[in-house]
């Protein structure tokens, strides 16, 4: 019983070295500069913008005019407000126009097709028109309470990911019609 007693104790001694050196690995991995996110020592920070956005939601990259764009919410984030908007970054995460295109309720998810920009905004799919900086369309989805992102697959096929709309995702092709 004696012996039961030490080995019990050993094994709870080695659990508790364990996982605080385990601990102590995680917190050596991970740098805190005040006003950041935690950041892996895998990882160097780049840039970063200025606290300027407001509640952006997503980042995308077009390769082909070498620029950002940001979904900014804007309020609540199924708000039908009409105060979310787009911003435009530089390849440093410099603000070349916070504001870029305005008017939308609280944009979300978005994917780029052609000179188009398309951002999911709560039931409908605004189409920006990347060279002007102007809604050229919306796609309205009545019954779709939140949409969340959007992605384009080979053949010209939209994918849509609602978030509360029957836990799916939806595909779309282009008909050319409406």
């Amino acid at each position: 019983m004696k012996n039961f007693f030490i080995i019990l104790c050993l094994a709870g001694m080695a659990a508790t070295c364990f996982f605080s050196c385990k601990q102590a690995k995680k917190q050596a991995d991970t740098t805190e500069t005040p006003g950041q996110i935690y950041l892996h020592a895998g990882l160097e920070l780049l840039w970063e913008t200025p606290a300027e956005l407001n509640v952006p939601e997503s980042v995308i990259f077009d390769m082909e005019r070498e620029q950002y764009f940001v979904s900014n919410i804007g309020g609540q984030s199924s708000g039908k407000n009409g105060q979310g908007f787009v911003s435009r970054l530089g390849l440093n995460g410099d603000i070349t126009e916070l504001e870029w295109v305005t008017g939308l309720n609280a944009p979300k998810g978005m994917g780029i097709y052609e000179h188009f920009l398309y951002v999911t905004d709560i039931d409908r799919v605004v189409k920006i028109d990347i060279v002007e900086g102007l809604v050229a369309e919306e796609f309205a989805f009545p019954d779709a309470r939140f949409l969340n992102d959007i992605e384009f697959a080979p053949g010209e096929n939209i994918l849509l990911v609602p978030t509360f709309f029957d836990n799916r995702v939806m595909a779309y092709r282009w008909t050319g019609e409406g």
